[in-house]
Protein backbone atom coordinates (compact mmCIF):
# COMPACT_ATOMS: atom_id res chain seq x y z
CA UNK A 1 0.00 0.00 0.00
CA UNK A 2 2.82 2.17 0.88
CA UNK A 3 4.64 1.87 -2.36
CA UNK A 4 0.93 2.50 -4.08
CA UNK A 5 0.57 5.89 -2.09
CA UNK A 6 3.97 6.86 -3.44
CA UNK A 7 3.36 6.51 -6.60
CA UNK A 8 0.23 8.65 -6.01
CA UNK A 9 2.03 11.53 -4.70
CA UNK A 10 4.93 11.52 -6.91
CA UNK A 11 2.49 11.43 -10.20
CA UNK A 12 -0.40 13.75 -8.58
CA UNK A 13 0.34 16.29 -11.33
CA UNK A 14 -0.70 13.23 -13.91
CA UNK A 15 -3.55 11.88 -13.03
CA UNK A 16 -3.21 9.89 -16.25
CA UNK A 17 -0.72 7.89 -15.47
CA UNK A 18 -1.26 7.56 -11.87
CA UNK A 19 -4.64 5.67 -13.19
CA UNK A 20 -2.54 3.36 -15.47
CA UNK A 21 -0.02 2.71 -13.07
CA UNK A 22 -2.70 1.87 -10.52
CA UNK A 23 -4.58 -0.46 -12.61
CA UNK A 24 -1.32 -2.44 -14.19
CA UNK A 25 -0.03 -2.90 -10.57
CA UNK A 26 -3.77 -3.74 -8.79
CA UNK A 27 -4.21 -6.02 -11.68
CA UNK A 28 -0.89 -7.87 -11.20
CA UNK A 29 -1.10 -8.45 -7.59
CA UNK A 30 -4.56 -10.15 -8.53
CA UNK A 31 -3.31 -12.21 -10.53
CA UNK A 32 -0.19 -12.90 -7.98
CA UNK A 33 -3.26 -13.84 -5.18
CA UNK A 34 -4.65 -16.17 -7.62
CA UNK A 35 -1.57 -18.06 -8.02
CA UNK A 36 -1.66 -18.14 -4.49
CA UNK A 37 -4.94 -19.09 -4.16
CA UNK A 38 -5.07 -21.92 -6.33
Amino acid sequence: MEFKLTIFQRKSHNNLYVAMAFYYFNRKFNIAVLKIED
